[in-house]
């Protein structure tokens, strides 16, 4: 068996996160920009600040 970082590392982090109901996704396909898949504006955004943003603005609003 080859060992690779997306079989240590990545495959490892989506199943735990999978494990946790979280959504996961295959972005081979991702379209950038605002109106795109995710949001984000290239490959190495690791935060997606719309998604982030909407989602403290509605933790913030609650409380």
């Amino acid at each position: 068996m080859t060992y690779t970082e997306d079989l240590l590392v990545e495959q490892s982090a989506i199943n735990l996160f999978e494990s946790m109901n979280w959504e996961t996704a295959v972005c081979w396909d991702e379209v950038f920009g605002d109106e795109g898949t995710f949001g984000r504006d290239n490959r190495t955004d690791v935060i997606l600040f719309s998604r982030l943003q909407k989602a403290l603005k509605k933790v913030i609003l609650h409380h």
